[in-house]
């Protein structure tokens, strides 16, 4: 529960979505609603002590569901896409080397797959798909970022190896294809 609360942060996340997340409908016991209630009470608590300490997150109840106020800069999440915006705006503005360097940034908010312990549990959620697509959207604008800062032989290690792991990616694929032209062709920078 808290982990989609947290991919929701500061936005109403209603009771029927958690439910649906926490447990599909032929398996959802009878009092499904009564333990979001005590997983909202025991968050509250937790969240209760934390603030004393300094402002931390409030689970508040809001029809038709619950929202976790919280300082956005308090997820990674939320740090990382921030980061990916301020880079693709530098990319798009033709200053490359500033936006790998801002969407390095981004991609070092990443320590493994996102709510991993959720995922290995079974948990099959949307935001889980699209957050490992958009971390690998933002590895290949780092790529494209590098590349065109001439960078060609400092990420082709990483371009190996992902392309590796990723072969259907065309984009990537296009990358290595190009570091690997440059390599043999150019004296680069790095």
């Amino acid at each position: 529960m808290l982990g989609l609360l947290l991919l929701r942060a500061n936005r109403v996340v209603a009771t029927s979505e958690l439910l649906g997340a926490l447990w599909p409908d032929e398996n959802r016991p009878t009092t499904a609603r009564k333990i979001v209630q005590n997983a909202v009470w025991g968050l509250r608590a937790l969240f209760a002590e934390e603030s004393a300490v300094d402002r931390g997150p409030e689970l508040v109840t809001q029809a038709p569901g619950y929202m976790l106020r919280l300082d956005p800069e308090q997820v990674a999440l939320h740090r990382f896409n921030r980061r990916v915006a301020e880079g693709r705006a530098q990319l798009s503005a033709g200053r490359p080397a500033e936006a790998a360097r801002l969407l390095g940034a981004a991609l070092e908010e990443w320590h493994g797959p996102a709510l991993a312990d959720l995922a290995e549990a079974g948990g099959d959620w949307p935001e889980l798909t699209a957050l490992s697509r958009l971390r690998l959207d933002v590895m290949e604008d780092r790529f494209e970022a590098e590349l065109r800062s001439g960078h060609h032989y400092s990420v082709l290690g990483e371009l190996v190896s992902l392309a590796e792991e990723e072969p259907l990616r065309e984009r990537l694929c296009g990358q290595l294809r190009s570091s690997r032209r440059c390599r043999r062709t150019c004296r680069c920078s790095s």
